[in-house]
């Protein structure tokens, strides 16, 4: 692939002779404790995240009912807009720790790593302008990989808008290298996170000439809202690092004050495709009953107005029991049930489990703050009718319902 001549002297691209290099992990006993920590603020944030989808569901919802409810020209119809898109920008901020937490949505698609970096290096020139210039050193060999696409985009525009940040004025290059290696169980562990098996995968370097980092530094680097640069958000390397554990894959850091940082990622060289795609039909909604099954009154309020506004008898429910005896009583009428997975008493799999044996038939939607990989994990894929992701707009719930229900 031959680089913009515009972008001459900024951006270079060779066949790498290192594509069987052996990349060298950070030793063990220093990464454990690391990757412990990474993992427990993944699981915070990943918990943080689902009951803040719940919270966003209800203040998105009402809004929406608000505005479809308000006159065109109505003075409070501009205050209610700014709401939703308060609340639809705080649901991005919640989808950004949900895949720093590996549950993002991950949409697997084969991909060749090296033509991901260079359509990543040669957008970041067009968009930057005038930048520190960029070499790639890409495998001579293609290196497949199944992944989220998009994802694995993002990733790398990350790694490298990071890696070009950390050049002072602007002096000096951004090195990225792509290649294939053999990881051993012991490398693996020795990553600050590590998703798949030992085995073949495809490896990028990303290395900047910039300050580099002290321990400390380079040991909060993935950390949510951390930065060296006080304007930065602090969430494009954690955003990295969710992306490589949803994809399987590894990842680590190596850092020295004076010489520049190196990012590692590697994702696992595909053997197989997995694709799947489903058309879409959006029928016009009928008088149904419904079963709300969720433990916060505020979501369970705003569905029952979205579903009745569609037409709609819902039938509401604070916990798997509750849900069961309503669904025993009025068994004959229900035609679908939307059950949360997180509730006191009786949560969402064990209700689902009771339904299955003792209502084959029913139809059940499964809804949770998590993402449907993360939250189906447990249930008879097979069994359920659908699923909805928190925080959801009103039509989108209405589509899935009428999908489901056919």
């Amino acid at each position: 692939m031959s680089p913009d001549p515009k972008l001459a002297g900024r951006i270079s691209e060779e066949m790498s002779p290192q594509v069987e290099s052996q990349p060298q992990p950070p030793q063990a006993p220093r990464a454990v404790p690391e990757r412990e920590k990474y993992e427990s603020l993944a699981l915070l944030a990943g918990g943080v995240a689902h009951d803040f989808n719940n919270l966003l569901t209800a203040i998105l919802g009402h809004a929406e009912l608000a505005m479809m409810r308000l006159e065109p020209d109505a003075s409070a119809r501009r205050q209610v807009e700014r709401i939703a898109s308060g609340a639809r920008k705080a649901a991005d901020l919640a989808s950004e720790l949900l895949v720093f937490a590996g549950r993002g949505p991950v949409m697997v698609e084969r991909q060749d790593l090296s033509l991901l970096v260079s359509e990543v290096m040669q957008l970041l020139h067009a968009t930057r302008g005038r930048a520190p210039s960029l070499r790639l050193e890409r495998s001579p060999d293609p290196l497949p990989v199944d992944v989220d696409g998009v994802q694995l985009r993002q990733a790398i525009t990350h790694l490298v808008t990071n890696a070009l940040q950390a050049l002072e004025h602007d002096a000096g290059m951004v090195r990225l290298v792509t290649g294939a290696c053999t990881m051993s169980q012991q490398d693996l562990d020795s990553c600050l996170v590590a998703a798949g098996s030992p085995g073949l995968y495809a490896r990028l370097e990303v290395t900047d000439q910039g300050r580099g980092m002290d321990a400390q530094q380079a040991a909060r680097a993935f950390e949510p809202f951390y930065s060296t640069r006080p304007e930065a958000r602090g969430l494009g390397l954690p955003t990295v690092l969710g992306v490589v554990r949803a994809n399987g894959g590894a990842l680590w850091l190596s850092s020295t004050p004076g010489q520049g940082s190196t990012v590692t990622v590697l994702l696992p060289l595909a053997e197989t495709v997995h694709r799947a795609a489903h058309d879409i039909t959006l029928s016009e909604a009928e008088s149904r009953c419904v079963l709300v099954v969720d433990d916060e009154e505020s979501v369970r309020d705003v569905i029952s107005d979205i579903l009745g506004s569609a037409g709609y008898r819902v039938l509401l429910a604070a916990d798997g029991r509750e849900g069961l005896d309503l669904f025993a009583i009025h068994a004959h009428e229900i035609d679908g049930v939307l059950l949360d997975m997180t509730m006191p008493r009786m949560n969402g799999l064990e209700c689902y489990r009771v339904l299955r044996r003792d209502y084959p038939s029913a139809r059940v939607l499964l809804m949770s703050g998590y993402t449907e990989q993360d939250a189906t994990g447990r249930f008879d894929s097979d069994g359920l009718a659908g699923f909805v992701q928190k925080p959801f707009a009103a039509r989108t719930l209405l589509e899935i319902l009428e999908r489901a229900l056919g």
